[in-house]
């Protein structure tokens, strides 16, 4: 049983014994940001909790089991994506999805959450070349670089990056054997599993793909009832005039990030 809140969302059944079940993604609200299903149930936590399982992960239950929707509020105001390249420390986010990668390679590939400028997991030392048009990246918390082999796969090994970057876009990517792989996000395995990992592309440009500052932790709030009231965000929510010019630079969650008049502000959708 999967519950969202106090109210229950969907019931899963394997169709064959053993074939396991696709856990689904919740849409956001205007405050909080859905991260993923705990086998526990909370209230407010103000650390990311463990064991809990990302959208299109495939569970394989012994027994009937209860999961709760869990999410996270924080002012994600804050979380910009970056314009001007400087080395330093950052989260590499799809910016459709709103999913990070995540911790080193691991038979290679790796793991992604909900990007959260706060979880030391997502947070990356990037290292760009003077031209900024190359990087190395290394997992801060475990010292591990994140480069790849031959066999385009990811590798805990020290790779140099080529950056693609335009505004607010930026991705990493290399060219392995005459064909061009991006470093992104949400990548299926045809088998109902969803992985990070290398990419391949005609074109970088196509990938949605955005770095993001790491900063020290805000007051956040980790619940599986998204129901409590914790803050209000502090967006900019009027009405623009008809003479008044703005583009859109990216969607995230709820909000859209807008350029008016020279300067960029968070909306609401």
């Amino acid at each position: 049983m999967l519950m969202n809140g106090n109210y229950e969302y969907a019931q899963l059944t394997e169709s064959v014994s053993g074939t396991g079940v696709v856990l689904p993604a919740l849409p956001d609200t205007a405050d909080w940001h859905f991260v993923g299903w705990s086998e526990s149930e909370f209230w407010s936590l103000s650390e990311r909790p463990l064991g809990i399982v990302s959208e299109g992960t495939t569970v394989y239950p012994e027994s009937d089991m209860t999961l709760w929707a869990t999410y996270l509020y924080y002012p994600i105001a804050m979380d910009e994506p970056v314009i001007e390249l400087l080395s330093g420390e950052y989260i590499y986010m799809n910016g459709e999805t709103g999913h990070a990668i995540a911790g080193v390679p691991q038979n290679g590939k790796m793991s992604y959450a909900v990007a959260d400028p706060t979880d030391m997991n997502q947070r990356y030392a990037i290292e760009f070349n003077a031209a900024c048009d190359s990087a190395t990246i290394k997992h801060v918390a475990t010292g591990t670089y994140i480069g790849y082999n031959n066999s385009a796969q990811l590798a805990s090994k020290a790779s140099k990056w080529l950056v693609f970057h335009d505004y607010a876009f930026t991705g990493f990517y290399a060219i392995i054997k005459n064909k061009t792989y991006i470093l992104f996000t949400d990548i299926p395995d045809g088998y109902g599993n969803i992985s990070a990992g290398l990419f391949q592309t005609d074109n970088v440009s196509s990938t949605f793909t955005l770095l993001l500052c790491a900063r020290e932790k805000p007051d956040v709030v980790y619940t599986c009832h998204p129901e409590c009231e914790v803050g209000i965000h502090q967006v900019n929510d009027e009405m623009r005039s008809p003479n008044q010019t703005e583009t859109t630079l990216m969607h995230f969650g709820g909000y859209k990030l807008v350029l008016k008049n020279g300067h960029k502000e968070l909306r609401k959708q």
